[in-house]
């Protein structure tokens, strides 16, 4: 409340001056201080409300579940130092003039902590999983060593304490085989091992292995083609079917120092010529294969364990000491001059053992399969066959050594 006395005093130095006037004059300068001091207040916490919305846009959580110890300090010490950024800026920021070059720059630095951070967790997030299916992939084999280089990379890319770092923007940097660091969007993963093209070799091979004939100019052609596709599209299966020996041995046998050194075309050149050639082998084959199936060679007994005496005989197992047995073609044994023994089996005039008198017959030596032995000279030390005999009833034999009890020996 004005003091009445120094209102009486002023109207005394000023007789034309009411005394209400100078009381209207005090209330309403006391109203305009109240007023600019809420004014003040408000102006305050808005700004405090603008720092507050502020910074409720940060965007700080990045997700640090399944790293190490170490690697979730690394981290944190990076969210923490780009936070600092954003808060100072946030702080700022509400004390400057709207959409001045102030508020812009404290504006893209709020921007870009918030951009770090959302990096930060996508990066790490695929890390994460790259590295359980690195490690799944490892202990499942899957992966192929035709690139040594890229797969030792991995093992230390992907270590349980393997550090990193983060770049501009938050983008991951990783850690390689040298030691250098590298922006984790370019590491190159191993890739796996080139079952599919291996399965479709295969298949290939399977198929004209029962071809029973040669491949013809097209088809040689057609799979060709298709080989160079599948590697143009793939180079890293042709890594792996050189190093991971994914193809069996007896279809496609492959050095992979051959190929050291060799640049991409020069090496897809020579895989395709390699696998081509494996290939024409398998269906060459096939024509004896065939054949052999058309005119299958007649059996030839198992040699026994050698037993000393007839009662060590296995119920079942014949043996013929005595005449001639009609099923088999077998003739007495007959002890030699060094105490071997030998027994004369039936055969066709070929010196080829036939099991019963019912036996395929051979008119000629032209009618023979290249697969099937036949003898017609002196004894042949590795079959224990002797040359071909003309037996009295008009039939052929040939001797062979036996055991005591007439089984043949091989």
């Amino acid at each position: 409340m004005a003091n009445s006395s120094l209102i009486h005093g002023a109207a005394n130095l000023n007789p034309g001056i009411r005394t209400q006037d100078i009381k209207s004059a005090l209330d309403g300068n006391r109203k305009r201080a109240a007023y600019d001091a809420k004014a003040k207040d408000e102006e305050v916490q808005a700004a405090k409300a603008r720092v507050s919305a502020n910074i409720n846009k940060m965007k700080g959580n990045v997700d640090t579940t399944g790293l190490s110890e170490n690697q979730q300090a690394l981290v944190k010490d990076k969210v923490l130092e780009v936070k600092k950024e954003y808060i100072a800026a946030a702080n700022e920021i509400g004390q400057v003039d709207k959409g001045s070059d102030r508020w812009i720059e404290l504006k893209d630095i709020m921007d870009s902590a918030n951009t770090t951070f959302a990096n930060m967790d996508k990066d790490l997030g695929a890390y994460k999983t790259n590295a359980a299916d690195f490690l799944s992939d490892v202990e499942g084999d899957l992966l192929s060593g035709g690139d040594p280089d890229i797969l030792i990379n991995a093992t230390n890319v992907y270590d349980r304490d393997a550090p990193f770092q983060f770049g501009k923007n938050g983008s991951l940097l990783v850690s390689g085989q040298d030691g250098a660091f590298s922006s984790y969007k370019d590491f190159k993963h191993p890739t796996d091992k080139a079952y599919p093209q291996a399965k479709q070799i295969m298949k290939w091979a399977g198929t004209l292995n029962s071809a029973g004939q040669a491949m013809g100019v097209i088809q040689q052609s057609s799979m060709s083609m298709q080989l160079d596709e599948m590697f143009m599209k793939n180079p890293s299966s042709m890594n792996s079917l050189i190093a991971d020996k994914l193809i069996a041995p007896g279809v496609l046998d492959i050095d992979p120092s051959f190929y050291a050194g060799a640049t991409p075309i020069e090496k897809r050149e020579m895989l395709v010529k390699k696998i081509m050639e494996s290939l024409k082998t398998v269906a060459n084959n096939s024509i004896k294969v065939k054949k052999d199936k058309e005119n299958p060679a007649p059996p030839t007994p198992n040699s026994p364990t050698k037993l000393d005496a007839p009662e060590e005989l296995p119920e079942g197992q014949p043996y013929y000491k005595g005449k001639y047995n009609e099923k088999t073609g077998q003739y007495k044994v007959t002890p030699n001059d060094d105490g071997t023994y030998m027994s004369v089996f039936k055969t066709d005039k070929y010196g080829r053992r036939i099991e019963s008198l019912s036996s395929t017959k051979y008119d000629a030596p032209e009618d023979l399969k290249d697969s099937q032995d036949h003898y017609e000279g002196e004894h042949n030390e590795k079959t224990g066959q002797y040359k071909v005999m003309t037996m009295p009833d008009g039939s052929y034999g040939s001797a062979f050594l036996v055991d005591k009890y007439g089984r043949r020996k091989k």
